[in-house]
């Protein structure tokens, strides 16, 4: 016994065969092409953003080399703007010529020096106290030239008058910043 299709029959068998043959050929080509090609695009943004983040950490490259060179620069200029490290006589020496140079007399000078940290470049610290006699405008310049000085400064002082009607007396302390060589040099 055999069945006979009719012709409604055989399309819609017809149209289930290719239904099967097309989702068999998207299921077994086509899906795994279209997922090979989805990593891939995943792959390749992933790649896009990895270029541009160095890309980026190029060009911050190239920053920070030219800003090492200026701090370098400016390092530099800084640490010749610093007094050379002195012991205390030559920093009473200098204080006092520098008092000199204004007309003033120096007085109870003390000088002491305090290291700013234990690393082989640093800053040592000179403390000069002490009282200076003359005239006020000496006193003032005084106060001027010590403010002037990148490596130097006017801590504390104070004014008084003098035995004299025109001389005053000043008590000050300054500190006085020194470059402390690296071992060697």
């Amino acid at each position: 016994m055999s069945y006979q299709f009719s012709r409604r029959e055989k399309i819609l068998l017809y149209i289930l065969a290719v239904l099967i043959l097309t989702v068999g050929v998207f299921g077994l080509f086509l899906r795994p092409a279209l997922d090979r090609r989805l990593s891939l695009a995943v792959m390749r943004d992933e790649e896009i953003l990895r270029k541009q983040d160095m890309e980026k950490l190029f060009a911050q490259k190239e920053f920070l080399e030219n800003q090492e060179a200026e701090i370098k620069e400016k390092v530099m200029m800084l640490a010749s703007s610093f007094y050379k490290d002195m012991d205390t006589e030559e920093l009473g020496n200098l204080v006092i010529s520098m008092l000199d140079d204004e007309g003033l007399m120096a007085c109870n000078m003390e000088v002491s020096k305090i290291p700013y940290g234990e690393s082989d470049f640093g800053v040592v610290v000179g403390i000069v106290t002490g009282e200076a006699i003359g005239s006020g405008k000496s006193i003032e310049r005084f106060i001027h030239v010590t403010a002037e000085q990148p490596a130097m400064r006017m801590k504390n002082f104070s004014i008084s008058d003098g035995e004299t009607s025109n001389e005053g007396r000043m008590q000050y302390e300054l500190e006085i910043y020194m470059l402390r060589a690296k071992a060697g040099e």
